[in-house]
């Protein structure tokens, strides 16, 4: 009776769309299952045939979860919101050209003398993270929520793919990424040497940026975390290293000539030729427009003949330097 009950709830649960599972249903059928009588052997506790595969495995309730870092745009720039993935142009002015005059007695001021007006249009590129099939009986019998598990999984591999292009992209059907963007619209400061980077190197990077952007509590450093590790051997010329922890405390968050940084693992991880190694300015004028909620799916009815579900992620994303050609964000080049 308690097998037929048992078997009852599978059959229901499993006919019933994701958006429609009940979660008491759900507690029932593992009750359920749980109180089915134990089938007892008293043969082997080693060999399988034998009667161990009737011993129930034990194991670490605790899921290991490999990582890597993804996300240095998105921690850096500017994110906005929009409720739809309709083109969103974006008006720049510049007047740092022109300047006033002194006015001599009786003569007119000039004409004619207007600000530049522009635009950076911001679109919308759909991102998918692909279908991660799994067995339904593997949701049940799992220890652990592995349905949050998954749904996070599919969220970061878009992020993955995201910082890469918002880094790398070329701008046509794809986000105009952060290194593209400064090759183009901007001269490269050049380091001295192409192996090293060396401490005058970075005052050279740092007063490329206008002090207008300079002195803003957003300005940073952005670099792979190689470099990072090769900024924090520099020593000024009184032999004090450039790279200090907060407060001289290790294990504290750090900065990089009194400045904050940030990891971007999609830049260059290399000293040498033709290498942009590291980015420094106002970062938030790189913009990241998220178009519309992100959608995370369970896909419950599509494959209901192999007994499984599916999860997927969507999100439209889009990056532009809104900045332009204006000195706010610079990049240091090997030559």
């Amino acid at each position: 009776e308690r097998r037929a009950k048992a078997s009852r709830m599978l059959r229901a649960w499993a006919s019933t769309p994701k958006d429609e599972w009940d979660e008491d249903l759900l507690i029932e059928h593992k009750r359920a299952m749980a109180a089915l009588p134990k089938e007892i052997r008293a043969l082997s506790a080693l060999t399988g045939a034998a009667g161990a595969f009737t011993i129930a495995q034990d194991f670490m309730p605790e899921l290991d979860k490999a990582m890597k870092s993804f996300s240095g745009i998105q921690d850096a720039c500017r994110i906005i919101n929009t409720e739809d993935g309709s083109d969103l142009p974006w008006p720049k002015m510049t007047d740092v050209a022109n300047v006033g005059h002194r006015l001599t007695e009786n003569v007119a001021a000039a004409t004619n003398v207007d600000p530049t007006f522009a635009q950076t249009v911001l679109k919308s590129y759909v991102y998918t993270s692909d279908i991660i099939l799994v067995p339904i009986p593997l949701l049940i019998d799992t220890e652990f929520d592995l349905e949050s598990e998954l749904f996070e999984s599919v969220a970061e591999r878009i992020g993955r793919i995201y910082n890469t292009e918002a880094t790398l992209g070329t701008g046509s059907s794809q986000p105009r990424g952060l290194i593209t963007a400064l090759l183009a619209d901007t001269t490269p400061v050049a380091a001295a040497a192409a192996g090293a980077i060396a401490y005058g190197d970075i005052v050279n990077l740092e007063h490329a940026v206008d002090p207008a952007y300079r002195n803003h509590p957003r300005t940073a450093f952005m670099m792979h975390d190689t470099i990072l590790a090769t900024l924090k051997k520099i020593v000024d010329s009184n032999g004090r290293p450039l790279f200090m922890p907060a407060n001289d405390a290790p294990g504290t968050p750090g900065t990089f000539m009194n400045r904050p940084y940030f990891i971007n693992q999609d830049m260059d991880n290399a000293v040498s030729t033709q290498k942009e190694t590291i980015v420094f300015g106002r970062l938030d004028k790189y913009i990241v427009r998220r178009a519309g909620p992100t959608i995370l799916m369970g896909l419950a009815e599509r494959y209901p003949d192999a007994f499984q579900v599916g999860f997927v992620c969507f999100q439209r994303l889009e990056g532009q330097l809104v900045s332009g050609s204006s000195a706010a964000v610079r990049v240091l080049q090997q030559p």
